[in-house]
């Protein structure tokens, strides 16, 4: 081990875990648009699920300061139902709060294993989980159970994520720059 002025082997050991990490990474980014450049976007897309882990393609999106996590499943954005849930609450506990919904909402719990399929996600304590997701038509659905004024803007905000991916569709420039950023 290299031993950093003011530092310690750790540190070193730590910033070389890094470099490598960063380097698999832009391997990967570089496959991926081989791929891209000769199958498309969809099969770029495969690709990088298959070939990234967990923690690296969960991914953040944030509404009205909400962290809501989300990941490519399907050639599609899935989003944890329960951070959609507790950002349209405020519920502290959202597990309860999704039991209550499903009783009160026949038709949504007979279709729920439909709606959510559970998905690795990385957890806010960096572990990661199988998560309830769904993607954006399912969380249409949930929402309509939830009476909260927040969900109006909500549904905006998810079009407008719908409206970025239909524009990376019609221009595969923009899926390119988003691939490198995963």
């Amino acid at each position: 081990m290299v031993r950093i002025a003011g530092g310690s082997q750790a540190n070193a050991h730590a910033a070389g875990n890094a470099r490598t990490k960063s380097r698999q990474l832009l391997e990967q980014a570089k496959r991926a648009e081989e791929v891209f450049i000769e199958k498309g976007e969809k099969a770029a897309i495969r690709f990088l699920s298959h070939e990234m882990t967990a923690k690296e393609i969960t991914k953040l999106d944030v509404f009205e300061g909400r962290e809501i996590r989300k990941t490519i499943h399907n050639d599609e954005w899935w989003f944890s139902v329960a951070d959609v849930v507790e950002t349209l609450t405020d519920s502290i506990d959202t597990r309860q709060y999704i039991k209550r919904m499903r009783r009160r909402d026949h038709e949504l719990d007979s279709y729920w294993g439909t709606i959510c399929t559970p998905l690795e996600l990385l957890a806010p304590d960096g572990k990661i989980r199988k998560t309830n997701c769904s993607n954006t038509e399912g969380l249409f659905r949930i929402i309509q159970s939830i009476p909260s004024p927040k969900a109006e803007p909500f549904k905006r905000w998810l079009a407008k994520v719908g409206h970025a991916r239909v524009q990376e569709i019609e221009n595969p420039e923009l899926a390119m720059a988003r691939m490198q950023e995963l």
